[in-house]
């Protein structure tokens, strides 16, 4: 294995960790500043990483990942499955619809339909959001056996979010509950200030096979303006359509059930 190649590979798996700078990169890799930038904008150039703006850290582009994981599988056919309830939902709250799946213990952008307003929230597919802050990743969390939630929780380190997000397993675990009991989470500036999400879990099949989470973000001031109980009500009602459509005859465990593995590379 050429030696660019390995570098770009390690490159990759550090990406996988956490979005970095290009000086951090160049650092992991033990090579001077230009010759990091090099690798990165390489990787960048075949889609490997991105990054939202000039002085914005690196990171997987998941949604490439994606597409290159599931080319020729039946999983494929999730996003066009899914696409008509983000857009029902779009469009009966007006603000950004976002399917994601995990990752470790971070929630990945798999399909997004975009906001209707002019002055909206910057959102993109592949964009990753931490588990325990976003409305996206309790609402996943919600749906998790006890079992697997303490497996998954036992990884957390609780960065990556503002002073308002919960800070330990306990008040995470709290959170959740509260989730659990209501049928749909909340981001209230929990992952970035001013921004508020709102999200359900997705759970389809007889045995409610649990594949990730439907959730929207927008201004906090339109969000609580428009109530947060009804955008949640809209959520939980074309969710629960979307799950009704899913028929275990015609889709294999395998071919709905994304997981976005960061750490390898590939969707299992």
């Amino acid at each position: 294995m050429s030696n660019a190649l390995k570098q770009g590979l390690r490159a990759l798996e550090f990406l996988a960790e956490a979005p970095r700078s290009a000086p951090e990169v160049a650092k992991h890799l033990n090579v001077d500043r230009s010759t990091g930038w090099r690798i990165l904008q390489v990787l960048a150039e075949h889609g490997w990483i991105r990054q939202d703006s000039g002085s914005a850290p690196f990171s997987l582009n998941v949604s490439h990942l994606y597409r290159l994981a599931g080319n020729g599988h039946e999983h494929l056919a999730l996003p066009g499955l899914v696409t008509p309830t983000l857009t029902r939902i779009r469009d009966r709250v007006g603000e950004s619809a976002v399917f994601g799946v995990p990752s470790g213990t971070s929630m990945v952008y798999l399909v997004l339909v975009p906001s209707l307003h002019v002055v909206t929230i910057r959102e993109s597919l592949g964009s990753v959001r931490p588990m325990h802050a976003s409305a996206l990743g309790k609402a996943y969390l919600s749906a998790m056996s006890s079992s697997d939630f303490e497996a998954l929780t036992a990884d957390l380190d609780f960065q990556g979010a503002t002073d308002r997000a919960v800070k330990t397993v306990e008040d995470l675990r709290q959170a959740v509950t509260i989730t659990r009991e209501h049928g749909y989470a909340t981001d209230m500036e929990e992952c970035f200030p001013g921004v508020v999400c709102v999200a359900a879990p997705v759970q389809v099949g007889v045995d409610r096979l649990l594949i990730g989470a439907i959730g929207i973000s927008g201004p906090r001031e339109r969000l609580l303006m428009m109530g947060v109980t009804h955008v949640a009500q809209v959520i939980k009602e074309e969710t629960a359509q979307m799950e009704a459509n899913f028929s275990r005859a015609d889709f294999a465990t395998s071919a709905i059930q994304p997981r976005v593995n960061l750490e390898l590379g590939e969707q299992t």
